[in-house]
């Protein structure tokens, strides 16, 4: 991962066996939010936040709540990543910065392939309402298994690697 100022929620050791609405500091203790249009994000198959961190090289961390953090992240200035607490065995990390916007297909790629050969699975995601953007990648023992980006601006196809998961040949537009 680039240099970039991140965002990790809360202290990782308190954070690590509790889930949502804790009540230790004011800053941190707000459960969590929604996020999903005009972002990106990752899901990543752990409950050890202190080796995602250290995956990322995360510089300039500090505590913040979900709502402040998931704010810093949509500041695609900022170059801002919000890391979660462990939710049902997944850490997730929110915000552009956490892939290329030059190439944002090929950029998942890249990480999601890296991180999954450390973590075994990783999901990446990203949407953007405007251009209808979305992207989903599913990565596994280091290598991306399934892929698909679209663009309905333009009826572009921009990915579409691997099988079909059950998931989606269940869904009626396949």
């Amino acid at each position: 991962m680039n240099r970039r100022r991140s965002i990790l929620a809360g202290a990782l050791s308190f954070f690590h066996k509790r889930l949502f609405g804790q009540k230790g500091s004011p800053n941190v203790a707000t459960g969590p939010v929604p996020f999903g249009y005009k972002m990106a994000w990752m899901a990543v198959k752990t409950e050890k936040l202190n080796d995602v961190a250290a995956f990322l090289k995360l510089q300039n961390s500090r505590p913040v709540s979900w709502s402040k953090g998931i704010e810093l992240a949509y500041d695609r200035n900022a170059k801002v990543v919000f890391v979660t607490p462990p939710i049902k065995g997944w850490v997730l990390i929110v915000g552009w910065s956490v892939v290329s916007d030059a190439e944002p297909v090929k950029s998942f790629y890249n990480t999601t392939e890296k991180m999954s050969a450390q973590f075994n699975e990783v999901q990446a995601f990203a949407s953007h309402r405007v251009v209808e953007y979305h992207l989903w990648m599913l990565a596994r023992h280091g290598h991306v298994v399934r892929s698909f980006a679209y663009v309905g601006e333009r009826g572009e196809l921009l990915d579409n690697v691997g099988s079909l998961t059950d998931a989606e040949q269940k869904l009626t537009f396949f």
